[in-house]
């Protein structure tokens, strides 16, 4: 007879052998989209004079899809270093075609760090005078 924690073990493999092929599939479908949405934005050359920071930023993330495709099907030190290498470049990029609006959302939430730390300490000031027994 077999141990009964064979049986949920068992469960697992299969569960995680699902979520892989699952996983699989749907990078693969994400690196088709990549590659539909470069090639839709017509000659390389042309595409990267008139979007150069959003073009490579499209190209490099369709070259991390390719790279966690193939670090999923077949995971070695290359291919998931080339899934880490082209994640970096992609990030890097994304960050660099956002950064207005991160430089904003920075300076915004400053504002409300700031704002927020005034009207703490003026409720702590608050607070203490209450709790000093020589105000009461």
């Amino acid at each position: 007879m077999a141990h009964p924690r064979l049986g949920g073990i068992a469960a697992a493999a299969k569960t995680a052998g699902a979520f892989r092929s699952l996983n699989i599939g749907t990078s693969a479908a994400s690196t088709v989209y990549d590659v539909t949405n470069v090639a839709s934005q017509g000659r390389p050359w042309n595409a990267f004079k008139k979007n150069k920071v959003g073009y490579s930023a499209d190209v490099a993330q369709t070259l991390f899809d390719g790279s966690m495709t193939a670090a999923l099907v077949a995971p070695n030190p290359v291919t998931i270093g080339a899934a880490v290498v082209t994640g970096a470049v992609y990030g890097g990029l994304k960050v660099a075609q956002h950064w207005p609006e991160i430089k904003s959302g920075a300076k915004k939430l400053g504002h409300a760090a700031v704002n927020a730390g005034k009207s703490l300490a003026g409720g702590a000031k608050k607070v203490a005078k209450k709790l000093n027994p020589f105000n009461w």
